[in-house]
């Protein structure tokens, strides 16, 4: 849950406590607020999106160089294509997907980190 959320889920708790206190609120009417309150915390919780890495090698780690080909700085993944030699000499493009652009960005990425041609490793 989101820091925002949380927020509304505390003050939601201490007015239906408030009104508990008061004895404003009894029966069904008790029962109305404690829905209305859960139906808005759990409208205001980040929606959570899920996707399979089925395509991806994620158990085995790969050392690649080569030049930069691509680079879209974009949600909700950045990616990367490096063009390399494989042991035979033959060209091989590598598309590399990264986190998105928030978690880049305070890492110091920017939309023209890197740049095509730029060499990595």
């Amino acid at each position: 849950m989101t820091r925002a959320g949380q927020a509304i889920a505390i003050a939601g708790l201490r007015l239906i406590d408030r009104l508990f206190e008061f004895g404003n609120v009894k029966g069904s009417s008790a029962l109305r607020c404690v829905v209305i309150f859960l139906a808005v915390c759990f409208t205001a919780m980040p929606a959570s999106g899920h996707h399979s890495d089925a395509g991806m090698a994620v158990d085995s780690i790969v050392a690649i160089e080569g030049a930069v080909t691509e680079f879209t700085f974009r949600n909700s993944h950045v990616y990367v294509a490096v063009e390399t030699t494989n042991v035979n000499g033959d060209s091989v493009e590598w598309s590399l997907q990264m986190r998105g652009i928030n978690g880049l960005s305070r890492r110091g990425w920017r939309a023209d980190t890197p740049q095509v041609d730029d060499q990595v490793a």
